[in-house]
């Protein structure tokens, strides 16, 4: 039986700290290298919330010496699922496919994954595959340390999101949802989902906030990115 998605503990929380100060130096560190992964493939990197396209900084730093083509989502900043930051994603990525030819793969961290994954959906002729790093995609809404402060920003419901019934659905594209059992933030049940809802689940072994900036972490996004793109 798999587990039911519940928020992460306490302690697992507080240890989220060292995640955020790797996060922090992540942008003065060399890039992770994973030779002859990509072979030019765009992909677009889609940062979680409260962030924005610098906090992914490190992440695009790594597929671009591993050999992808990695862009930004063009969202500065988002605090929740507005509607304005979808539409950038959806037009950046039509640009890209329009500019390169090819067909795009999507990296979402956090709620950057659940952008991804309603993306791919609507829009799945452009996308090559989805990655979601700790999304909280699957099971109840409320199985996360961060749908208070979703609510608290957004001034609503975290049921009336545009996301809320839609997003455990699997886009028609190869689909890997990646997760931690040592995510202090999103339970590690939501961000891996059932077996229908994703084609792969993928474990890493850092915490939430350093998803898109632990070496070991990146170095796994790439090499499956390598295999699905």
């Amino acid at each position: 039986m798999p587990d039911t998605p519940h928020a992460p503990p306490l302690d697992k929380l507080l240890r989220e700290g060292w995640g955020l100060l790797d996060l922090s130096w992540s942008n003065v560190r060399p890039p992770v290298v994973v030779p002859g992964a990509g072979q030019g493939q765009p992909v677009i990197v889609i940062p979680g919330m409260v962030a924005g396209d610098v906090t992914v900084t490190f992440l695009r730093r790594s597929l671009r010496a591993s050999g992808f083509d990695p862009y930004r989502s063009d969202i500065l900043f988002h605090l929740t699922a507005q509607q304005k930051n979808i539409e950038r994603v959806v037009a950046r990525l039509a640009d890209v496919h329009h500019s390169t030819g090819q067909q795009v793969a999507l990296i979402g961290w956090s709620l950057g994954g659940l952008f991804a994954r309603v993306i791919a959906q609507a829009h799945p002729q452009h996308v090559s595959a989805v990655l979601t790093l700790g999304a909280p995609f699957s099971g109840d809404l409320h199985a996360n340390n961060a749908w208070q402060l979703y609510e608290a920003l957004d001034g609503g419901r975290i049921e009336d999101s545009p996301f809320a019934g839609t997003v455990a659905t699997k886009p028609p594209v190869p689909t890997v949802a990646m997760w931690s059992e040592n995510d202090g933030i999103v339970s590690p049940a939501s961000a891996r989902g059932l077996q229908h809802e994703s084609d792969r689940q993928v474990e890493l072994h850092s915490r939430h906030l350093d998803l898109a900036s632990n070496a070991a972490s990146v170095r796994r996004i790439i090499e499956v990115l390598g295999k699905v793109a």
